[in-house]
């Protein structure tokens, strides 16, 4: 959902459902996008021209695009009237999915997600890697960045701050950037300058597990993060496993 008085709805369908309407919940319009396989929605960002921006999964050859073996990301970009632009696949040989995009004040791309092979040159860590890659508005690869221990690491969400540095917040079974893992499953939040550099890399976890859920940033720039925990966590006592957790 969008919150500048227009509506964005999702919902898989044989292929994928994706309608567009105002505040009042008219539609305005409606389109189909799928294959003969599997294909799926994750999210939807509108950009600073009223474009509409669907990023998904999909196991199949997407608007005649090329699939790389087993799921790859799509991303397709449709103007205000409902007319696609152009849809991109982007993948390894292995299972490739998105979970978040965000769209910077140049009307760039940035898509994150989870990653088992080896994208757009980078190499894999080892299992599930979290990817971000920028493309721009045409849908041109600019960069990826994968960012990954030897063992699981996923993201949940992707902030971008005012001043283009962003934030990926999902979790980690592995010691991540020169963190070192709690034990079993930690939340992870790393920040990474507007080119995806790596700026920093915090690990937050008890013994038990925890999962990374949601964040968002506020106007000062704090960020608030959510998820749940078997754990006592923070030096608070868990009420019962799995508790629920917010942290700023």
């Amino acid at each position: 959902k969008e919150s500048k008085g227009e509506i964005s709805l999702l919902e898989d369908l044989t292929g994928n459902f994706y309608a567009y309407g105002n505040e009042n919940l008219n539609i305005n319009w409606t389109k189909i996008i799928g294959t003969e396989f599997e294909d799926d929605i994750e999210a939807v960002k509108l950009d600073n021209q009223g474009a509409s921006i669907v990023v998904g999964y999909s196991n199949g050859a997407l608007d005649n695009q090329s699939n790389n073996g087993d799921y790859d990301i799509f991303v397709s970009k449709f103007d205000s009237e409902g007319q696609k632009n152009w849809t991109k696949l982007i993948g390894t040989n292995l299972k490739d999915k998105p979970d978040a995009i965000a769209i910077t004040n140049e009307n760039h791309i940035l898509i994150s997600g989870k990653t088992l092979g080896n994208l757009n040159g980078q190499t894999n860590n080892g299992n599930n890697d979290i990817f971000l890659t920028k493309l721009n508005n045409i849908g041109e690869h600019l960069w990826t960045k994968l960012i990954g221990s030897s063992e699981n690491d996923v993201s949940s969400s992707l902030n971008l701050a005012d001043d283009g540095s962003i934030y990926l917040f999902g979790d980690s079974l592995g010691n991540l950037n020169g963190q070192t893992n709690n034990g079993n499953s930690d939340a992870l939040l790393t920040k990474l300058n507007s080119s995806g550099d790596h700026l920093w890399t915090k690990l937050i976890g008890s013994s038990q597990s925890e999962d990374g859920h949601d964040s968002t940033l506020d106007s000062d720039g704090n960020i608030y993060i959510t998820g749940k925990t078997g754990g006592n966590f923070d030096g608070l006592s868990n009420s019962g496993s799995p508790s629920i957790f917010g942290s700023k």
